[in-house]
């Protein structure tokens, strides 16, 4: 058969020089694109990773560090300088996050995943509590069983999750508490009174004054309950309307004068000539200063005075009020405000209190847009300071 009858051809041979460059440039060119696009990705995860709240460690399979953003580097005190390409137990100043990685390397009864939580110290010298989720690193598609080329720890700080969470606890046990005491005392009486018909008439009364007095300070505990859960659970609820704080104060200080007079104290009231009505919730308000008034009733002695100053200070009014009675020492002052946080226990129960009112007055604060601050030492008082906005808040 003749070539001319071929039914394939071959293309010529050598290619021209000229497709030989073209086909160069365009793998060439090609080459770029992808290695651009992978410069991007990188950068694109490199961003991700410094803006992460949470730390990210990776290792490779022999334990160096190939990878750790900056919320790992604080959280764990690496050395941002020195901590890449060491080795995990010499980067890492705490050996039990190390122990859950080299555990997920080995592959051992916990693998491909671990997790652990720590209790390390801050900056501040605190506690901080960091939760440790561990993950083998595979090829994409491969097994569990799939050797790991490295392991990844993401580090979460769950200081503030683990203060609510005990707090929680602590809230249940104390209302639990609260209630069981004055339920237990009103039981007890009424049992008392039913099992003996033929009571003298002052033993009687004597009961019934005891289990009176314990429903009201029930009555005062829910009530209390159910304010602070309406803070809590819907600030915005509350009205934003002309409230004339001047005429509250005076009002609650005017409610108050049974207490104060049975506990031999005196009520005094100053309001500088610029004080106006502002926007709030008066029912909230009135509770708060209630609740502050009584608070410093409660803690001043037999002869002494409770003063109410208001005036305005910028965009806020400041309501004072200030005793001269037994202070607070440093370690309690950070406290004052949380529920059930008595300084004297027993002296406050015994005037009937809840143990909640100054948290109402830190949350009717803030659910103002203002605060609540208080000023005291041992011996020398205290002075409790109401900031509330002039103007509805935001």
């Amino acid at each position: 058969m003749s070539p001319d009858h071929n039914d394939f051809s071959v293309p010529p041979w050598p290619r021209s020089a000229a497709s030989v460059e073209r086909a160069m440039r365009d793998n060439a060119w090609q080459l770029g694109q992808r290695i651009e696009q992978l410069e991007r990705e990188r950068a694109d995860l490199r961003r991700i990773l410094r803006g992460l709240g949470e730390g990210v460690l990776a290792v490779d399979r022999a334990g160096i560090v190939v990878h750790a953003n900056p919320a790992a580097i604080a959280m764990l005190g690496l050395d941002a300088d020195s901590c890449l390409g060491s080795h995990m137990y010499v980067a890492v100043p705490h050996p039990e996050a190390c122990d859950a990685l080299e555990l997920v390397l080995r592959r051992d009864e916990h693998a491909p995943r671990l997790e652990r939580e720590l209790t390390i110290e801050g900056e501040d010298g605190q506690p901080l509590q960091l939760a440790v989720a561990v993950r083998s690193l595979r090829p994409a598609g491969a097994s569990d069983d799939a050797e790991p080329e490295g392991a990844i720890a993401v580090v979460t700080d769950v200081t503030e999750l683990r203060r609510l969470e005990a707090a929680r606890r602590d809230f249940f046990t104390n209302v639990s508490h609260e209630l069981k005491t004055p339920i237990t005392v009103i039981r007890g009486a009424l049992e008392t009174i039913a099992d003996d018909p033929d009571m003298p008439r002052e033993v009687l009364e004597k009961f019934v004054g005891g289990a009176n007095r314990h429903a009201l300070r029930l009555s005062a505990l829910v009530t209390d309950l159910l304010a602070l859960a309406r803070l809590q659970h819907d600030p915005d609820a509350l009205r934003s309307e002309p409230v004339d704080v001047r005429a509250i104060a005076a009002d609650v200080i005017d409610t108050a004068g049974i207490a104060s007079r049975t506990a031999e104290v005196a009520l005094e009231i100053e309001a500088d000539a610029d004080v106006e009505p502002i926007l709030g919730d008066e029912e909230a308000i009135r509770q708060a200063l209630s609740n502050l008034i009584d608070n410093a009733i409660a803690h001043s002695d037999a002869g002494s005075v409770v003063r109410v100053r208001l005036r305005v200070s910028g965009a806020f009014l400041e309501v004072e009020v200030l005793d001269v009675g037994a202070g607070i020492s440093g370690e309690h002052l950070e406290r004052v405000f949380e529920r059930f946080y008595r300084v004297d226990s027993d002296r406050a129960r015994s005037r009937g209190g809840t143990g909640i009112g100054l948290s109402i007055v830190k949350h009717v604060a803030q659910a103002h847009g203002g605060s609540v601050s208080v000023e005291s030492a041992p011996g020398e008082g205290s002075r409790f300071t109401l900031r509330l906005p002039r103007s509805a808040r935001g």
